[in-house]
């Protein structure tokens, strides 16, 4: 190493003469090489290190070959391992994927070997961020580029894992390498744990399993990152489908470990031991685990183990005294002092069995003399307890015996004083003083005396109810008094208070009672102490008429959060354990404490006292231990034991166990316990747990301790939570005669409880968001959200109140202001005193009436803008990142955020502003009294009102928030992390934002304040504006003359002129005062900001700049922003902002958020300016920013979305995709608050396709549009809507030229709509249902009935003239709204008649009666005179389809299930007979045709679903089919197959999931025959549609695919796939490329098109391109039933192929030679395919694959293409799982009924037959016989063939 540092000035030399150009030859690289002395290892390794850090475009630069060569020809000597060793060097970086590639290249070129990977484990290097550089590379890296399979130190694969995981983790098998574990630990505890966790993260998701082993393997700990380990570690213990695997591999690694992560998962979570104790035994290593565990979690888990007969407790317990001593015995005593406690307690929860508890005090008295007296003392108490909880137990104790505690001279002075007591000699404050002094005494015997008198007076209890009345007073006295004088020791106090407690439980006549009293009120004083218990005396019935003084001392006391100690770490034994005790300030934790559980005794009561047939204690047990261990992935097993035991007659008793113990109390076992009472399927249970639910219910809806209680409110909130789950959330009801919930909310309105009810009817009403019966609008659950709106809008609710019914409304995805108000509260009585529902009203401050405030100002609400843009601004610190996504921190804290601010905004904006106001209106007057000019008061005004307000909100908001914001956070996050944890975490996160949230309230009080100043000075300004111009002086004399401004200082007085420069720079400095955190540090500390606090300054600063030039522009009335050089030079300064891409999208994110959204009168200009910043942003940084855009369009609030002139900005600058903005606007109008959604585009058809300059067409906006148009027909006053819908497409087709002009079917060719589609005057068609004159009907049906007379005697007249010259004059026929009415009546009336047939027929059952349609026919003659003889024409048939359809749909939405579809479809078929023409050339007819298929397309099934069978037989007709099927020019293709595309898209839910009805399997038959029309008679329309067509066939359906796949045109004939000696490259059709639709550049998006060019061209990396195929393959949507987009994948596919078809080169080798055909095909479209089929899951290759064999149809270009890409795939997979698709694809084809596509033959047949493929010796073809069989079979008929 001495030599290597000599040479180091040398190397420094070559580095820096060295350049890409010197290895463009060998000649000039060893020409460079003679300059230079000669390469050592140091300088190899120097050269590596710069080459790595070179731009990508330079790296490919260097000629790898000629450097390395070159180095190696001048040093033959060089040692390359060396070198690796030496890359630990400052300069060395690994950045990107690239320079790890580039690594390899070299190193590979200089040595056969694989790189060492001792050089980059094998320790810690001095540049830590080089190694992890280089790891965070490496591990991510392909095996092909860096390879971990060499490693020394190996954990074997973990076989025998579930859910598909790897068993070796990554494909490279990084995690396998044991010292990659130990590398990262330790550099994780030198500091780098960010990078470490980000590296991490990848194995964590990938193979968490693998991480856990390897990471039990390092010796040391991960330092900061144990926690992590160690909470990894609990989730296996809590329960995991490879938990058995997982556990079995640590156990023997690191048991410290194991045991850690056990103690401390018992201490979170008691209940856990259960599961604890199945991991012991699974590992055997109970034995082990308990004398590993310090107590109390060894002493529970053995417990335990006796329990299920596991263990032997009592020889265990001998052994544990004798080998872990007094200590151990100690532990032991307070356990059982805990659990008796609990069994106790208000909760009665058997904690411990009588029997375990018998072991247990028999051994501790056996082993009572090894004691110290205070443990023996406890142990007596503890013996008395359980005596009283169990009586049996008296028997075991009197046999065991214990020593006596005190000496017998002890206990007969304690006696003595005793009975002096009694007998008067002592008073009982006598007693007092003497046993203070004995407890203060420095003699151990006057200690024993004090101990003995306060153990034997507790002991004594049990006998008081013997007392005499005298003597149990004075008893009394004395008991309450050493509570008071805190002479009780802990050990005893939790007794003595449960001794007090179960006394007043008593009737107020019992003697007991007035003992209860009687020692209460001596310790009243100090009730504060003991806030629980205090509770819980409230709580007792009778205590406030017996005892006023008492209930109103407990009564007054308000409970102190108790905080939890930090939990010990869990290799240090916890001290013991003491008895209970209510004192504040003990540290006892909560759960052992005797009051400090869910108080459900209110429940426990109720449970009692309904007696229920129970089974023995063993099944108990066994029930017990079966509900307490289901899990969602043993759900199925555990309820087959639970149905094997429970039978009906127990049913009661378990629903009353599972509502009461469990429901009540575990809220997040919900959901699996609903999903048992699913699994049962009893109907019986289900009614007896709702029956059992209900009634608890009504219990906890009528307790007096709901308003005082957190746990009575907590039990009755989980209770509703539970009931929604079981009634409402399984689409049944809950009736109103179980649970009025109305009712209840007006009883808790008039009493003042609403808080715990409106929680109540929250959690049992948020099943109904999900729910199909009972989801709004259901008239039931809207009627309940109508009367929660109405409390919401009651004057002075209660904020929490309100935030109840926000959280209902959020969850239901609704606004509370969508539903309108009930009126039911109005008017009923209250309860004012001590209404908690209600804000009391305040008198006014001292301080408004000093400053004269004489009205009240309206609180400032909070901006929607900043509340919408809130959780973009939220900073989550990236070391909590795993907390934060387990928790769903960043929701939590912006719901806390929240409510702080709509808390404490009012009061604190209203305080600074006046105060401002009234400051900054007196000194601007006084300093400004002789300035004329207005702008230049209004500005100083403004400056430092603004300054003024912000500084006092600031200093007034800030600590109100800090705590708003943590008790916000820590009662919604309560439970979910141990306490310690918790704060810490609150802690940081609440640090983080406390800057945001200031920053909040002083944008409010800022800009209130300027208002507010501006209208105290508007008298002023006007004045100074009067004086300027008539030309005069200003003066405000009544600051310049008078006695206050004579008192002045002289520097302090108005001085006439404007102000001295100085002095104006005061009132600037307002501007810049800091006041948040960031803004008030030192200039000179600014270097040390980091690099978030400099982009938030730099992005504030450029903000500031735009709002001033805007404000310029707009005061200048510049309308553009081509004619403001200013504005445009702001908006190109946004690239100073940020300084890379993430940088880049949080500005952008910003600025989308919180200034283009920030107001709906935002104006244009500054819209367009904002989004102009963007586009900057967009080409400067981040080329994805149009998607951000996109996304961030889709997440606005509705409100926030309507805003119109940002929405034009975003479409004019093409930043959000037309395409994509007409998807979400389409989406938002199918919801409930469409109208924002409406509003938009509305606004966008005036500006953009309606205006002056416009910029889109209709053409581009079809989805939103045809939603649009939907609303505009069932709202009032749509018809304008309508005729603007129709102005913009006669607009858009005119710009569009006459080529576009064919009419309505050339519309739905190109995808539009229903009410696109249909001809000019389609509004009529939505005409909805008018106000019609009362003499319309009449009239038309005087008309009609002479009609249908007039048809019977002269039916050879087919004009009748005279006919319509009558409707003409009388009125009936007119202009086209008296058409429209014309048209719509008398299609009712036909329809009508029609249907009153029906009825009054003789209906035969099951079967339709038949009906008469004479007045259909007539309906239609009339029409088809109008049409035709009349000049009526397309618009006229238009019209009268319109009004069809109305009718069709009011009818389908009135009948509903009744709705008959016979009168249409005869009305139809009627138009088509006569109307369709003879002739496919007569264009004429062709029109009309076009017009039904509008009125069909109108119509499809997804709109009318009872509509679906006449609608297919229409389709399918004879007179419209092939008409348009054999138009000219294949004018009529684009519309059918719109038609048919919607037939199959109603089909789709149905074949995806297989559900098929009778009903649809026989609308599906129907379909499959329609196909098959079409493949006999028109399969050239087919074979162009089969692409669109395949997108819409779900991939279950094979045969309906095949049917499509196997047309082919007409005039072809199908060579025989079976010929031996057929090569399909010979074929002449293969030359031949078949015209599909849609064309190849509408495949895809322009820039995924651009990227996959680019890659078959050679100028962009795979793996790039892959990854962009991948994201865009993925679904997106939680709720699909797949994970990929198969459209998408299909048009990715189709696009790499017919590139890879143009290539230049695509075919290699002899055309006649098969195998060399598919060996050659090996092009760069084909590995991107093979990429793909790598890199994808299971369900993504059988996707690509299905897409492939998709072209596998008649002989073409395209056939030939996927067959040979499909069987290099096939022949080139480097795993058999490949290959196993790509032949199950195929065969499942292949085994469908026929037909068969020709090219799935050619292909399949082909991978049979040629040796080659060796597809029959494969190991997936003989799984099973039945596999072999079939392959055998298909073999054979292929052979035969």
């Amino acid at each position: 190493m001495g030599g290597t540092e000599k040479e180091k000035p040398a190397a420094s030399s070559t580095i820096a003469s060295l350049a890409p150009q010197h290895t463009a030859s060998e000649t000039a690289f060893q020409e460079f090489l003679e300059t230079v002395p000669a390469p050592t290892e140091h300088t190899a390794a120097e050269i590596i290190a710069m080459i790595l850090n070179t731009s990508p475009g330079q790296k490919k630069a260097w000629n790898v070959t000629v450097l390395v060569d070159g180095i190696a020809l001048k040093n033959p000597a060089l040692d390359w391992h060396h070198v690796a060793a030496l890359l630990d060097l400052a300069e060395f970086q690994v950045p990107d994927e690239g320079a790890l590639e580039m690594l390899m290249r070299i190193w590979r070129q200089a040595i056969s070997d694989t790189f060492p990977l001792s050089s980059l484990v094998g320790g810690l290097w001095k540049n830590a961020e080089g190694q992890l550089s280089f790891l965070r590379q490496a591990t991510r890296a392909e095996p092909e580029v860096f390879s971990w399979a060499h490693a020394e130190k190996r954990q074997d694969p973990l076989e025998g894992l579930t859910s598909d995981r790897s068993p070796s983790g990554t494909s490279n098998s990084c995690w396998l390498c044991l010292d990659l574990y130990t590398t990262l630990a330790a550099l994780a505890a030198s500091g780098y744990e960010k990078d470490v966790r980000s590296i991490l993260e990848h194995p964590l998701k990938v193979c968490p399993e693998l991480f856990v082993i390897g990471a039990a393997t390092v010796e040391g700990g991960w330092g900061p990152l144990q926690s992590d380990v160690d909470a990894l570690v609990g989730t296996y213990l809590q329960g995991n489908p490879n938990s058995s695997v997982v556990l079995r591999h640590i156990w023997p690694l690191n048991g410290d470990m194991v045991l850690r992560c056990m103690a401390q998962l018992q201490q979170n979570d008691p209940t856990s031991v259960s599961r604890l104790l199945d991991v012991c035994q699974e590992l055997r290593v109970l034995s082990s685990v308990l004398e590993a565990t310090p107590p109390p979690f060894c002493l529970e888990l053995a417990a335990l183990a006796s329990r299920r007969e596991y263990l032997n407790l009592e020889k265990w317990l001998c052994d544990q005294f004798t080998s872990r001593g007094v200590t151990f015995m100690q532990a032991s005593v307070s356990f059982l002092d805990a659990k008796l406690r609990e069994d106790l307690g208000p909760t009665a929860r058997p904690s411990i069995s009588v029997e375990t508890l018998a072991v247990f005090l028999k051994v501790l008295a056996a082993n009572a003399g090894e004691v110290p007296t205070d443990t023996l003392q406890q142990l007596k108490l503890v013996q008395a307890v359980a005596v009283q909880a169990h009586p049996e137990l008296a028997t075991v104790i009197s046999e065991a015996g214990v020593m006596e505690a005190f000496p017998q001279d002890v206990e007969e002075e304690a006696n003595s004083a005793f009975q002096r007591m009694y007998q008067g000699e002592l008073s009982v404050d006598d007693v007092i003083q003497l046993l203070v002094r004995y407890k203060a005494g420095m003699e151990a015997r006057e200690q024993d005396v004090y101990a003995c008198m306060a153990h034997n007076l507790f002991d004594e209890f049990r006998f008081f109810y013997k007392y005499p009345e005298q003597e149990l007073q004075t008893t009394a006295l004395l008991f309450g008094k050493l509570i008071s004088n805190k002479l009780v020791s802990p050990v005893s106090l939790g007794i003595a208070m449960r001794y007090i407690y179960d006394s007043l439980k008593n009737e107020p006549s019992h003697k007991l009672f007035k003992f209860g009293v009687t020692a209460s009120m001596q310790f009243k004083d100090i009730l504060g102490q003991f806030p629980t218990f205090s509770k819980q005396i409230v709580g007792l019935n009778g205590i406030k008429d017996a005892c006023p003084e008492l209930y109103k001392a407990c009564a007054s006391v308000e409970e102190k959060p108790e905080t939890e100690p930090a939990p010990a770490p869990v290799a240090a034994a916890p001290a013991p354990t003491s008895a209970a005790t209510f004192n504040s300030t003990s540290e006892t934790k909560p759960s052992t404490m005797l009051f400090s559980t869910i108080n459900a005794d209110t429940l426990e009561q109720a449970a009692i006292a309904s007696s229920h047939k129970a089974p023995d204690q063993a099944l108990v047990d066994k029930v017990h231990f079966l509900v307490n261990n289901i899990t969602n992935t043993n759900i199925d097993v555990k309820v087959k034991e639970l149905a094997g035991l429970i039978t009906a007659d127990f049913y009661p008793w378990f629903a009353n166990y599972l509502v009461v113990k469990r429901a009540a109390q575990e809220p997040n076992f919900h959901p699996v316990y609903v999903m048992l009472v699913e699994k049962w399927g009893d109907k019986s249970l289900r009614i007896n747990l709702v029956d059992g639910t209900v009634h608890y219910c009504k219990v906890m809806l009528d307790s007096e301790l709901l308003k005082s209680n957190s746990s009575e409110r907590t039990l009755l909130k989980n209770l509703g939570s539970w009931l929604g789950k079981l009634t409402l959330g399984c689409n049944k009801p809950v009736l109103q005669k179980h649970i009025d919930i109305k009712q209840n909310i007006l009883n808790a309105y008039s009493k003042g409880m609403m808080l715990p009810i409106l929680s109540f009817v929250r959690h049992l009403m948020e099943p109904c968001a999900t729910s199909v019966a009972f989801r709004p609008p259901n008239p039931w659950t809207m009627a309940v959200l109508a009367l929660l709106v109405e409390v919401y809008n009651l004057e002075g609710i209660r904020t929490s109140i309100k935030f109840e019914v926000e959280l209902l409304f959020k969850h239901m995805d609704l606004l509370v202001s969508d539903v309108e108000p009930s009126n039911l509260v109005s008017g009923l009585p209250r309860d004012m005193d001590n209404n908690m529902d209600f804000a009391p009203t305040k008198a006014p401050s001292l301080e408004k009436q000093a400053l004269n405030v004489e009205k009240h100002q309206p609180a400032p609400a909070l901006d929607p803008a900043v509340i919408a843009s809130l959780p973009n601004l939220i900073t989550i610190s990236p070391q909590l990142s795993m907390i934060a996504e387990r928790l769903q921190l960043k929701g939590f804290l912006n719901m806390s955020i929240e409510r702080a601010l709509v808390e404490i905004i009012a009061p604190v904006v209203d305080r600074s502003v006046t105060i401002a106001c009234m400051t900054c209106q007196q000194l601007v007057c006084k300093d400004f009294a002789s300035e004329g000019d207005v702008d230049t008061v209004r500005r100083a005004a403004n400056t430092s009102v603004a300054g003024l307000a912000q500084s006092l909100a600031l200093v007034t908001a800030r600590e109100p928030l800090r705590l708003a914001v943590t008790n916000n956070l820590r009662s919604v996050l309560s439970g979910r992390l141990e306490p310690a944890a918790l704060e810490q975490v609150i802690t940081v996160v609440v640090s983080d934002n406390l800057d945001l949230c200031c920053q909040i309230v002083e944008k409010a009080a800022g800009e209130r304040s300027k208002r507010e100043l501006d209208e105290r000075l508007a008298q002023s300004y006007t004045a100074r504006a009067k004086a300027r111009a008539s030309g005069e002086t200003f003066i405000d004399r009544a600051f310049t003359d008078g006695q206050f401004p004579a008192a002045l200082p002289d520097v302090l007085k108005a001085k006439p002129g404007a102000l001295t420069p100085q002095q104006q720079k005061v009132y600037q400095d307002f501007a810049t005062i800091p006041r948040t955190a960031a803004g008030a540090e030192r200039s000179d500390l600014r270097s040390q900001e980091s690099p978030q606090t400099q982009l938030r300054n730099r992005f504030l600063s450029w903000i500031a700049r735009m709002d001033n030039t805007l404000l310029r522009a707009n005061g200048l009335g510049v309308t553009s922003l081509n004619d403001a050089a200013e504005l445009k030079t702001a908006v190109a300064e946004v690239v100073s902002v940020p300084v890379n891409e993430m940088q880049a999208i949080e500005v952008a994110k910003n600025v989308f958020f919180s200034k283009l959204y920030q107001s709906p009168t935002i104006g244009k200009l500054t819209a367009a300016a904002y989004v102009a910043s963007l586009v900057v942003l967009r080409d400067k940084f981040v080329r994805r920013l149009s998607a951000e855009a996109a996304l961030w369009f889709a997440q606005l609030p509705d409100d926030l979305r309507g805003y119109k002139d940002a929405g034009e900005a975003l479409i004019r600058s093409q930043l959000v995709p037309i395409r994509d903005m007409d998807a979400i606007i389409a989406k938002a109008l199918n919801a409930p608050r469409y109208q924002p959604a409406a509003e938009l585009l509305l606004g966008l058809l005036q500006s953009c396709v309606l205006g002056p300059d416009p910029c889109m067409s209709t053409n581009e906006i079809t989805a939103s549009i045809d939603m649009l148009s939907k609303l505009a027909v069932r709202v009032s006053g749509g018809q304008g809507v309508l005729t603007m819908i129709s102005q913009a497409r006669q607009v858009s087709l005119a710009r569009s030229g006459p080529s576009s002009a064919t009419g309505m079917a050339s519309g739905m060719g190109s995808g539009m709509s229903s009410t696109q589609a249909l001809p000019t005057g389609t509004p009529g068609l939505a005409a909805g249902r008018p106000q019609d004159s009362p003499h319309l009907v009449p009239s038309v049906m005087k008309a009609f009935d002479q009609w249908a007379r007039l048809l019977e005697e002269n039916i050879c007249d087919r004009a009748h003239n005279d006919f319509v010259k009558g409707l003409r004059e009388t009125g009936l026929l007119g202009d086209d709204e008296t058409n429209d009415k014309f048209f719509r009546v008398m299609t009712q009336l036909a329809v009508t008649h029609c249907l009153r047939s029906e009825v009054q027929s003789s209906v035969s059952q099951g079967r339709p009666g038949a009906v008469n349609f004479v007045a259909i026919d007539a309906f239609v003659r009339l029409m088809v005179t109008l049409v035709l003889y009349h000049g009526g024409g397309k618009a006229l048939l238009a019209k009268i389809l319109g009004a069809v359809a109305t009718c069709l749909f009011q009818m389908a939405d009135d009948r509903a299930a009744a709705f008959s579809g016979r009168p249409f479809f005869r009305i139809i078929v009627g138009l088509l007979a006569e109307l369709s023409p003879l002739e496919s050339v007569d264009e004429s007819g062709l029109v009309y045709v076009q017009a039904v298929s509008g009125f069909l397309y109108a119509t499809r099934p997804q709109r009318v679903p009872a509509f679906a069978f006449p609608w297919l037989q229409l389709v399918s007709d004879r007179r419209l089919m092939p008409p348009l099927l054999m138009a000219r020019d294949q004018a009529g293709w684009p519309t059918y197959i719109t038609l048919l595309l919607s037939q199959l898209q109603f089909l789709e839910p149905f074949l995806k999931h297989a559900e098929l009805t009778d009903v649809v399997r026989l609308l599906y038959k129907g379909t499959l025959r329609l196909f098959l029309v079409l493949l006999h008679d028109f399969p050239e329309f087919l074979a162009q549609y089969h692409f669109r067509l395949c997108d819409a066939i779900p991939l279950t359906c094979v045969q309906l695919r095949n049917l499509v796949l196997s047309a082919f045109p007409a005039r072809m004939k199908l060579p025989d796939p079976f010929t031996g000696d057929m090569i399909m490259g010979t074929l002449p059709e293969v030359r031949f490329q078949p015209k599909i639709s849609p064309a190849v550049d509408k495949l895809l998006p322009p820039e995924l098109a651009n990227e996959i060019d680019m890659f078959i061209a050679g100028s962009k990396p795979i793996l790039t391109v892959k990854d962009s195929l991948k994201k865009r393959m993925v679904s997106g949507m939680s709720n699909a039933p797949s994970a990929y987009n198969i459209p998408a994948v299909n048009s990715i596919v189709l696009y790499i192929g017919l590139k890879g078809l143009q290539a230049p080169a695509r075919f290699q080798g002899d055309q006649s030679q098969k195998p060399s055909q598919v060996a050659a095909f090996n092009t760069p479209a084909v590995q991107l395919y093979a990429a793909l089929l790598k890199d994808l899951d299971p369900e993504g290759r059988y996707v690509v694959v299905n897409a492939m064999a998709n072209h596998l149809r008649f002989p073409n270009a395209h056939t030939q293409y996927f067959s040979f890409a499909i069987m290099n795939l096939f022949e080139n997979a480097q795993d058999e799982k490949t290959r196993e698709q790509i032949t199950r694809v195929l065969l499942e084809r292949l085994i469908a009924n026929r037909p068969h596509p020709w090219g799935l033959l050619v292909t399949f047949i082909e991978l049979i037959k040629n040796p080659r493929f060796n597809l029959l010796s494969r190991g997936f073809t003989k799984v099973s016989p039945e596999i072999e069989r079939l392959f055998e079979s298909v073999s054979k008929s292929i052979g035969s063939a």
